[in-house]
């Protein structure tokens, strides 16, 4: 098994780096500059070795703020992820912004998904191969 950790800003690349070495994840690790949208998503698959081009599960952790990514970033996702029963989308986000909101439910289920929240776990028996667990939670400002 291998991670890849994709970032397309250098310094968080760098940090992101750092970070690895300092924790000792340096096996089995790989930090990525990947831009998100279909075309770029291709070059960058196109580099990659034939074992490493498709992933089963896809980590994203509050990365989507504006309305003019959520199509990149499904269109990335659907290309990089495989096609087995067992891939998943985990994905957390905090509602900032309803039409951010409303985008990732309305790409999400265009591209195939099913949205899985922790209060629905009936959904993961109707179509476990395309599947998008999202982490709602309140943006609490203090």
């Amino acid at each position: 098994k291998k991670v890849v950790c994709t970032e397309v800003a250098v310094a968080c690349l760098r940090l992101i780096n750092l970070n690895a070495a300092v924790n000792g994840a340096t096996r089995g690790f790989e930090v990525s500059s990947l831009r998100w949208g279909k075309e770029d998503t291709d070059k960058w698959l196109d580099q990659r070795s034939q074992t490493d081009k498709k992933f089963d599960t896809i980590l994203s952790s509050d990365v989507l703020y504006a309305e003019k990514n959520v199509e990149p970033f499904f269109e990335t996702v659907t290309a990089c992820l495989v096609r087995t029963p067992e891939a998943r989308l985990f994905m957390g986000h905090c509602e900032r912004n309803p039409t951010v909101d409303q985008a990732i439910l309305t790409v999400a289920a265009s591209v195939g998904f099913d949205v899985v929240d922790r209060a629905e776990p009936d959904m993961l028996k109707r179509n476990p191969h395309k599947q998008l667990h999202v982490g709602w939670m309140p943006v609490h400002c203090y």
